[in-house]
């Protein structure tokens, strides 16, 4: 897996949010078709004038580990602007400063970047020395080198930011 570390300051985002669970896979499905529903409404659209230098992001906070719940939402950096200038119904989103591993991945979505999270948690983190650091994680969806690269195509890349912190010895 390519990765790389990489520390960040307190970040803001503004985006639009959906509340779901990984209860049975259900955020396998809604997220993606949150995702459709909010690119055929123009949402995202709206929303896309606003990026900044990261892209579009779809980040996963407010975590419930009685229910398994978390909301997702499909966010852009926040920067200078007031809520008020995005779209409606944006909510904002703050992430605290952390230090993230940083994982490449390539392929058509949805199915590349949900492999990559599922082979971040089977395959990295167990041989790593790290652990999830418990703060918001992101899906970061840059403008592709070649404006033809569609989120379809296998050369498609995007990344998943995810905070860490050493694993406690023991």
């Amino acid at each position: 897996m390519k990765y790389r570390i990489e520390q960040r300051d307190e970040m803001e985002f503004a985006g639009l949010v959906l509340r779901t669970t990984s209860t049975g896979g259900v955020n396998l499905k809604v997220i993606p078709q949150f995702w459709v529903d909010k690119h055929k409404d123009g949402s995202v659209a709206k929303l896309a004038q606003f990026c900044g230098p990261m892209g579009m992001l779809g980040i996963c906070y407010d975590y419930k580990p009685e229910d398994n719940s978390f909301a997702y939402a499909i966010a852009v950096e926040r920067g200078i602007k007031s809520l008020k200038d995005f779209p409606q119904g944006c909510q904002l989103i703050k992430v605290p400063a952390a230090t993230y591993a940083v994982f490449e991945c390539r392929g058509p979505m949805p199915q590349a970047i949900q492999d990559l999270w599922k082979q971040i948690y089977t395959d990295w983190f167990p041989a790593s020395e790290y652990e999830h650091a418990g703060t918001p994680d992101f899906e970061v969806y840059p403008d592709q080198d070649d404006p033809a690269i569609t989120e379809n195509s296998p050369n498609y890349r995007s990344e998943v930011w995810i905070p860490i912190k050493k694993k406690a010895k023991g």
